[in-house]
């Protein structure tokens, strides 16, 4: 142990020596140094000095001349010009035709059946069923309310709640404005006319659904003749 000791001691003798005339070395090779750690830098680096390195400034760079713009550049950058204004009119052409697909679309059921021809189904719709009605109806007064509604509407009074008052309004006017049937047949005419138009508005409903003018007429038909709407017209 005691050996051990004496070679570690003389090693760490020798490498501070080493040290010292490494320190020595630096300090005339660098006497402007004043921070003798700046030159030393690492411990593995101290038997090596540093170099002072020249740089040499970079010449400044010329400017490379612009190329001349010859024929087949030009008619290049118009070809290309060409090919972007031909992408661009094609995107506006999209966006064109896409709008107007969504406008089409939002027409409702107008876009796949023409107008005309919606409003001449609807009217035909309107006057068979109005015919029907008119022929069909009671000629005097009818059960129920009707002798009360009648009488309301004829004298232009309230009839029990809630009153109807635009029933006994247009009652009153076709009572005393008409001179054909009698009072109570002129009276049911708001309820024949009223349900009739309610059969086109459902026509137009389920054509709108559906795009189908069998089904739309069929629907209609069968809500303007079931029991209970052609008892009250």
């Amino acid at each position: 142990k005691n050996e051990t000791r004496d070679t570690s001691k003389e090693r760490e003798t020798r490498e501070k020596e080493q040290q010292g005339k490494t320190r020595e070395t630096l300090m005339r090779a660098y006497p402007s140094f004043g921070n003798v750690s700046q030159a030393l830098g690492s411990p593995s680096q101290m038997a090596r000095p540093r170099m002072a390195v020249k740089v040499e400034p970079k010449a400044p760079a010329t400017p490379k001349p612009e190329p001349q713009a010859t024929v087949a550049s030009i008619v290049g950058d118009k070809k290309n010009n060409d090919g972007a204004k031909k992408k661009q009119k094609q995107v506006s052409f999209n966006v064109v035709d896409r709008d107007a697909g969504e406008i089409e679309r939002t027409r409702g059921f107008f876009h796949k059946i023409s107008p005309s021809l919606v409003a001449t189904i609807s009217f035909f719709l309107f006057s068979f069923v109005s015919f029907i009605y008119l022929s069909t109806s009671h000629p005097t007064v009818a059960g129920g309310d009707n002798g009360e509604l009648v009488v309301s509407a004829f004298q232009w009074s309230v009839a029990h709640p809630p009153g109807y008052p635009l029933f006994t309004t247009i009652g009153y006017f076709l009572a005393h404005g008409l001179s054909i049937g009698s009072v109570a047949w002129r009276v049911s005419l708001i309820s024949s006319l009223s349900n009739a138009l309610a059969s086109v508005f459902l026509f137009l409903t389920i054509l709108r659904s559906t795009y189908s003018k069998s089904v739309a007429l069929f629907g209609a038909l069968i809500f303007a003749f079931s029991p209970l709407t052609w008892q009250y017209s």
